[in-house]
């Protein structure tokens, strides 16, 4: 009887443990998704007029940390400040900027992480880092910062 339990037991915790590595894949999936929306955006600010209405601004805050929406407002504003500046030089120069993702690690809880990007630059390319975090199972970019 013991030996029955024990194999069930074993069973069971075998197909939580495959269960939560699936369930990781999808949450990566997820985050992988909706980092390359954010990017696509940034790598899509090229009109002043849009941006004279801070219409990508937006856009962006709509990715940005949702606790803190004046925060979040200021961060999209000098987002799309900054990358208008770049695509339009990029532009100029018939270039295009581009932003890869590097890598994903998740936190233990799966409701935070940092994706490591290599972004183009004028001087070449710049790895940064981003933390996101998970809130009612939609992600939101909290920080960035180069390294």
């Amino acid at each position: 009887m013991k030996k029955v339990l024990l194999s069930i037991l074993v069973v069971v915790m075998m197909f939580s443990l495959l269960g939560c590595g699936k369930a990781k894949k999808e949450i990566e999936a997820q985050l992988k998704a909706r980092v390359d929306e954010y990017h696509s955006v940034l790598l899509n600010i090229n009109d002043p007029p849009k941006a004279a209405g801070d219409e990508y601004a937006a856009m962006l805050a709509g990715y940005l940390d949702p606790t803190d929406s004046h925060d979040a407002k200021m961060k999209a504003e000098y987002l799309q400040s900054e990358w208008l500046k770049r695509n339009l030089r990029a532009k100029e120069a018939q270039r295009q900027n581009y932003i890869t993702i590097d890598s994903i690690t998740l936190g233990s809880t799966a409701s935070s992480a940092v994706v490591n990007v290599i972004v183009s630059r004028a001087d070449g390319p710049a790895r940064r880092a981003e933390k996101w975090v998970r809130i009612d199972n939609k992600w939101y970019r909290t920080l960035e910062f180069a390294y």
